[in-house]
């Protein structure tokens, strides 16, 4: 299903501009990606064994991550695929969607993310983004020999 107007991150762009690589609309869950053509990698999310079995398991569903370079509106946008590992090795790795994704202060956060932002950074005067994460799905690379 395609429409005239596409929105994407405020931006308005007419149908000609997607049919020549812009942004299209992927359907089945109502959210706004890039086209094939541009061909952007899954974001890759190494993390400890104990956060990558609570995506695992499906008690976990957000990230939390300093933002800037690395982590922001840009690197995260809703409908890229991310890769989520369990350390750096290839053995487990989960593949989903990013379907939110959110920049706010640490002061802002409840008592549990709190405390956990103050133990890895420090402070609460720092920035955070926040990865929503769905569809995910067991995933192993296949070898290229």
């Amino acid at each position: 299903m395609y429409y005239n107007i596409v929105k994407m991150n405020s931006k308005i762009i007419s149908t000609d501009k997607r049919k020549q690589g812009g942004w299209k609309m992927v359907t089945n869950t109502a959210k706004y990606c890039k086209s094939k053509r541009e061909n952007i990698k899954p974001l890759f999310l190494p993390l400890s064994t104990e956060y990558f079995e609570a995506f695992a398991n499906g008690s976990k569903s957000e990230e939390l991550r300093l933002y800037g370079k690395r982590w922001n509106e840009e690197t995260c946008k809703p409908g890229r695929e991310i890769v989520i590992s369990k350390g750096y090795g290839k053995h487990a790795r989960l593949k989903g969607l990013i379907w939110r994704f959110k920049r706010q202060n640490g002061n802002l956060f409840g008592s549990r993310y709190k405390t956990a932002i103050e133990k890895v950074y420090g402070t609460l005067d720092v920035d955070i983004a926040c990865i929503s994460i769905t569809g995910l799905k067991l995933f192993f690379k296949q070898s290229s020999v």
